[in-house]
């Protein structure tokens, strides 16, 4: 009875960036926390996966889905490297609800004649020269989300915590991402002391408040290249509220591992990018 409150029917979800690849001799990551989703699906190779303390050993066929908010590590083997394909992406319900980490609900296997071939269009998709791929993206993403939550129990991957501290703060940051946000002027918008607000903050989000905006301006400037492609990568930086071109760079290719001008060349189609 539990399990028929979960509706799937008002969900937005959009592609960020996806590839199928082998990964690069130094593919790895400790301890990092992203605000989107990752699914990756593994083919071969031998890697590790370490999620909110868990410990996992990929293996062929199996799909991996790591929310977003949610520490994790990964490694390979560099001799035998991972294989694998991957996307990267953002996931909403209409409700206050959001994809939560549970050992159980983490992986599950399918086979690769089904997710090859969802993974490959999902790569092939061209919005920026095509309108109607937009409608495709989102209709293979689907189809991927929907054979992972399939076979998984989903009273345990969707949270119901309808919680006003984060719709406040999420509202506060979206309204002010382009300005100077302070730690105090977040912590007025919910009436707390900066040091408790903190690790309020921590507690939901797995992150510094300062940590966590950095972040969403990062993603505001990758949908601002996908949006804006005449926009040169110093007016990305700016309208996304970074100010110091050079520092944007830099920290841009921290999170994504590519420069803006790599990712940029690869929403054109301008070759493959390996993450």
């Amino acid at each position: 009875m539990e399990e028929k409150s979960i509706s799937f029917e008002h969900i937005y979800i959009k592609k960020l960036i996806s590839n199928r690849n082998v990964c690069a001799p130094d593919w790895g990551e400790e301890d990092c926390v992203y605000n989107y989703h990752k699914f990756y699906y593994f083919l071969a190779g031998e890697g590790k996966l370490e999620i909110q303390g868990d410990i996992f050993y990929p293996q062929p066929e199996e799909l991996y889905l790591i929310p977003a908010g949610v520490r994790h590590s990964y490694s390979h083997n560099p001799r035998k490297p991972v294989y694998k394909c991957w996307c990267h992406f953002d996931l909403s319900f209409q409700e206050e609800r959001e994809l939560v980490y549970h050992k159980e609900t983490v992986r599950t296997k399918i086979p690769k004649v089904k997710m090859l071939p969802l993974f490959d269009r999902l790569n092939h998709c061209h919005p920026l020269e095509e309108a109607a791929d937009i409608l495709l993206e989102k209709a293979v993403l689907l189809e991927i989300f929907y054979h992972f939550v399939l076979q998984i129990d989903r009273t345990l991957l969707v949270s119901r915590e309808n919680n006003s501290f984060i719709e406040a703060v999420n509202g506060y940051m979206n309204g002010h991402l382009t300005e100077n946000i302070d730690l105090k002027e977040l912590a007025d918008v919910v009436h707390l002391h900066p040091n408790y607000f903190i690790r309020i903050f921590q507690k939901y989000y797995h992150a510094s408040p300062m940590e966590y905006i950095q972040m969403k301006r990062l993603e505001y400037a990758a949908s601002l290249m996908r949006n804006h492609v005449e926009w040169t990568i110093e007016e990305v930086g700016y309208q996304s509220g970074f100010h110091d071109y050079r520092y944007f760079g830099r920290v841009f290719k921290k999170r994504y591992g590519i420069t803006p001008s790599a990712y940029r060349g690869m929403l054109r189609g301008a070759g493959s990018i390996k993450i």
